[in-house]
């Protein structure tokens, strides 16, 4: 893992990704020992770091799976959509399977509403906006982004000990451009609050899993 890690201006390290890992998942699957490669490689280097951070790929495959493995915590994010209340049975499935057949329990410590802030969100539905891509006049099912992050809200909150929301920022895109961290392009952006006490919350976590 040593060999991998960049230094940044930011003052934080990075392992990044590559493309060469596109083909990776086919050739993992022929590994008995492919569930905890990524833990293995992060084993050796935590000592030096106060936090590790590990970004897994949007998908449900080997990537994710070796990222919760090696994580004394997990993070799950929630984009502002109908699909996430789905997105979040699909991981407990996974976290589930993990537990039964490894016999590893993956702690979720906390979770991120992404762009769900009231302010930002419209009138029309998820299934309007569908519908007049379509050109049909067929009656819209009910569900608005408010009430979707209700439901996701009640759910969560009762297995997922800190939920936390993110506004949605005007400089994101611009930090993410400029490889600059958000904290210091944009002190004063409307997400920093969120990502604020998400920091906080994640350095009050003790190493170690529960």
């Amino acid at each position: 893992m040593s060999d991998y890690i960049i230094k940044t201006v930011s003052g934080i390290d990075l392992v990044p990704s590559h493309l060469d890992l596109v083909g990776a998942e086919a050739i993992l699957y022929k590994n008995p020992e492919r569930y905890h490669i990524l833990k293995k490689g992060v084993d050796i280097i935590k000592e030096r770091y106060d936090h590790i951070l590990i970004d897994t790929p949007p998908f449900l495959g080997q990537f994710l799976i070796n990222g919760m493995i090696a994580a004394d915590n997990s993070v799950m994010v929630f984009s502002s959509d109908i699909f996430a209340i789905a997105g979040y049975d699909h991981i407990n499935h996974i976290i589930n399977d993990i537990n039964d057949i490894l016999g590893i329990k993956i702690n979720i410590g906390m979770a991120l509403l992404n762009r769900w802030n009231s302010h930002y969100e419209k009138t029309e539905t998820f299934w309007e906006k569908i519908q007049q891509l379509l050109g049909s006049t067929s009656e819209p099912k009910p569900d608005s982004l408010q009430e979707i992050r209700t439901q996701l809200e009640k759910r969560i909150s009762v297995e997922i000990p800190e939920v936390v929301i993110i506004s949605e920022g005007k400089e994101i895109s611009h930090s993410l451009k400029q490889s600059i961290p958000l904290i210091i392009l944009a002190p004063d952006d409307p997400a920093m609050p969120g990502f604020k006490k998400a920091a906080s919350i994640i350095d009050s976590w003790k190493s170690g899993r529960k």
